[in-house]
Parts: C-alpha cells; structure tokens; sequence
C-alpha cells in the first residue's frame, strides 16, 4: 500500500526529530573517512535553489520505516517514497519563499536551541556533537533552524492550496455511491452519551477578581524584568501554546477574538498588554512583532475557577440529583434543567455534541453527537463500565471544549457497535473522507503542475529508482 502525498509529507514535515541512537547510526552510515578528512554527505537531488542531500534522504526514510510499522504493513520503497515526499516538500517551501509566506521565526529559534540541547545533553556535551556530526556547534543548530524553516514553509503552503477548498452535501452522496463498499471506512465503536455538568460561575465577582489579581501580579513580574515565556510555561492555561512559551503563530487580527484583537492593534512590539477579557478567559499579552496585517504574539490565559465552597457546593447538588433520579423521583432530562450549568449541553437536553467533526461546507454547519472512545478523552474510564441508560458518579474534569473546569456526572444513551459507514447514520465520516479526498485531488494537482515550471534534477541512482517509482519527477 502505497502513502498518498499528504501523510507522506506530514509525516517528513513533523517527525525530524530523531534519536541519538539513530543520529549515530545516520552518521555512520553517510560519512567516508579519508585519512583525518571526512565527506560529511552528498547530493541527492536540487529542486529550485535549494538540494536535498543523503542525510536528509536517510532520515524521512527511517520516518517512513517506523511508520510502516506503526500501521502494520511495508510500502513498495521506502526510499522512493522518502525522496518522493522531500521532493514535495522543498517544491512546496520553493513557491512558500516566492509567495513570501510568513512564517514563525521566533518559534523556529526556540525549537532549534531545544533540539540542540536535548542533542548535547543526550550525547553528553557539545565536543561529543561536533564529532558526531563532524560539523561545528553553531552550523548544527543553522542546520536544524534550516530544516524547520522549510517545514513550516512547505506546510504554510500546503496551507494556502487546501484552504479553500470546501465539500457539499451533494459531493459526499455522489462520491459514496460510486465508492466501492470495500473502500468505504470502517466506523469504529462509538458512543453517545448526555451530561450533568457545573461549570465554574463566570460572573462571580469574587472568582473574576482572583483571576484578574493573579495576571496583575505577573503582569507586574513580567515588567520588572521576569521572563514572560517562563512564565507562560508556568501559569498559563492555553496549554497548547504554554509549551512554546505562551507564542501564538502570526495571524492576522480578524483570527483573535475581538477583545484580544483590539490590544493587539493598540500595542507596539514588546509591550505588555493589561488584563484583557475574552470568553477564554482573561489574558496578558505581549506583541512580538507586525508584519503587514499579520500580528505575532504571546499571551497567558486564565480561567475563572470554582472556589473550594463552590465546588463542595456543586457535588453536593449534583450528587443529590444524581440519587433522585436513581430513586425515581426526578427525570434526568428535569435534573438537566435544574442543575447544569453548561449551556452547550444543557439547550440539548443534556446531550454532548461532538465539536471534533464541526465541518462549514456549502454555508451549513455540520455535528455529530457520536463520539470514538479516543474523541472521549478521560470520560471514557467513566463511560466504559456503564450499559446503556446507566449513569456515572459525579466527578471533576476539564472540559474538552473550552479548557475550563467542570463538575459532572454521565448518562449512557447508546452504544453504536463497530460497522462499514453508511449515509443515513455516518454522514459526518462520509463528508470528512470525501472533504480530504477532494483536497487531495487539488494538491495533487498543484504539484504535477509546478513540477513542470520548477527546475528539478535528481542524480544517479536516484533518478533511475524515481523512473520506476514516479516517473513524473523525472524530466
């Protein structure tokens, strides 16, 4: 079975980060030692002003290998497939340059310096890189800013060719009824389920106060002098971008929400934005840098909390609801009135939407209350041991959806078993295969078309493993 571009280039894109022990493999299978001289690489193939080299070539390889059997089968050519999704990628950074895609250079830098610490510290100091890669410290860490340079360019552009591209409810009926069924996916078991939940207070003044105290004081840290990445790390609970230092990708100001957006557009680079409000919760900002309509930031969020009495409070009333409908004397749907405080579920009788799969196609909005059990996150060790219309015991989570604090008990509705997907019930998963199929089709497109603009040259033997793997890199 052969990887279609896209997995193939994500996975070139994402997984550069290898092993000490495979660095040292690597390099001692792509260097020749003469006398006390050392031919470090070679040349394996140049699209555009840029080459791809052997090492490079050996690593998306091992990637690939690893993911083979990750999924349980051998492609055709590893290599030839390897090459292949280089070949993509530096076509796509080439017009990515051209098109003069931003891209997030701060990020870069800190990705690298991380990668050439954990190189260091994994081999035991920098004498013991340098040997390795028979190269100086400070080309090492350009070589890794190089290579994630041109992973964010290629995936920007990879960006831009799909971004547009949207399906409608018409496309996924004539694409499944031309689809072979052995083609069709195979829907795994899924569960619906409807909830209980309490949320903290959000207009709760004594808990606003607490959160806004809490920014102050950093805020006031930050500007005498403290690290606002550091401390993003540490406080900051947008965990995603807390793990890069609280940094955000440079969007432009229609990305952010409205009260975020206007801080942005009164800063200047390196200042420290006030408490600001948002339905996140509240923020502190710090803009990095304007390039056009494109604003790089970093921020720590914070969340409005249940104090210790409030949340004693919720179990008690939610573990009193939870008793009176097990004794009869309350519905759940009249507990989900009562008692829940979270509104999505709530105005759905308590049921939970699926937002993994909120899909805009055509101007309509599509859900699922279907859930995997990997969609489920930590409800499922409280969903699993439950039979259908049984219900959990209360206990505190984080929700999936907002990130905030949240005070629940479950309701079991249905268990969907394992099947091959059909429209009347699996016209979410139809509509996400034939959605990436239909940008796959528009990539594939975008890149024989600028194979043929593009100067490409592949050298011997690779050129000849290309003819016989995909002939059209081949001029």
């Amino acid at each position: 079975m052969r990887v279609n571009y896209k997995k193939t280039l994500l996975l070139c894109m994402t997984g550069l980060s290898i092993s000490v022990l495979h660095a040292q493999e690597h390099f001692r299978d792509t260097t020749i030692q003469l006398g006390q001289q050392y031919i470090a690489d070679q040349i394996v193939a140049v699209v555009g002003s840029t080459m791809i080299t052997l090492s490079d070539m050996d690593l998306a390889q091992q990637m690939i290998e690893q993911s083979y059997k990750d999924r349980g089968y051998t492609g055709v050519s590893s290599q030839a497939e390897a090459l292949e999704a280089l070949l993509i990628q530096k076509v796509l950074a080439s017009q990515a340059a051209v098109d003069s895609l931003p891209i997030n250079q701060s990020g870069i830098d800190i990705e690298a310096k991380k990668q050439m610490q954990n190189m260091v510290q994994d081999l035991g100091g920098i004498s013991q890189v340098e040997a390795l890669t028979n190269t100086p410290i400070y080309n090492v860490e350009d070589n890794l800013k190089k290579r994630l340079e041109t992973q964010q360019l290629a995936t920007a552009m990879q960006n831009k060719i799909q971004e547009n591209i949207t399906i409608t409810p018409a496309e996924v009926t004539r694409l499944y009824r031309k689809m072979p069924k052995d083609s069709l996916p195979i829907i795994p078991e899924q569960f619906i389920y409807a909830q209980i939940a309490k949320v903290p207070p959000k207009n709760d003044d004594v808990a606003r106060m607490n959160v806004k105290g809490e920014l102050l004081a950093l805020r006031d840290r930050i500007v005498k002098g403290a690290n606002f990445a550091a401390l993003a790390r540490m406080y900051s609970e947008d965990y995603a971008s807390a793990e890069r230092g609280g940094e955000m990708d440079p969007m432009p100001k229609e990305n952010f929400t409205p009260n975020f957006a206007d801080a942005l557009v009164q800063m200047k680079p390196g200042q420290i934005s006030e408490v600001i409000e948002t339905p996140y919760g509240f923020h502190i900002i710090e803009l990095l840098d304007v390039q056009g309509n494109l604003y790089h930031c970093r921020h720590i969020l914070m969340k409005v909390k249940f104090t210790a009495e409030q949340k004693v409070e919720a179990i008690q009333q939610l573990d009193s609801a939870l008793n009176q409908i097990r004794e009869g004397n309350l519905t759940f749907e009249k507990a989900v009135e009562l008692y829940s405080t979270d509104e999505n579920s709530k105005q759905n009788k308590g049921v939970v939407l699926n937002t993994w799969y909120e899909r805009y196609g055509g101007g309509a909005r599509t859900k699922t209350n279907r859930f995997n059990k990997e969609e489920l996150g930590y409800e499922y060790n409280y969903i699993q041991p439950l039979k259908e219309g049984e219900m959990s015991e209360v206990f505190q989570t984080i929700d999936m959806n907002t990130g905030d604090d949240i005070i629940k008990f479950i309701k079991l509705l249905k268990i969907i078993p394992s099947h091959t997907a059909n429209l009347r019930e699996d016209y979410v998963a139809l509509e996400e295969q034939a959605l990436e199929m239909k940008k796959q089709e528009a990539f594939d497109k975008w890149i024989d078309n600028k194979i043929g603009e593009m100067y490409i040259r592949i050298e011997e033997p690779y050129r000849s493993l290309m003819e016989k793997y995909a002939d059209k890199w081949v001029k």
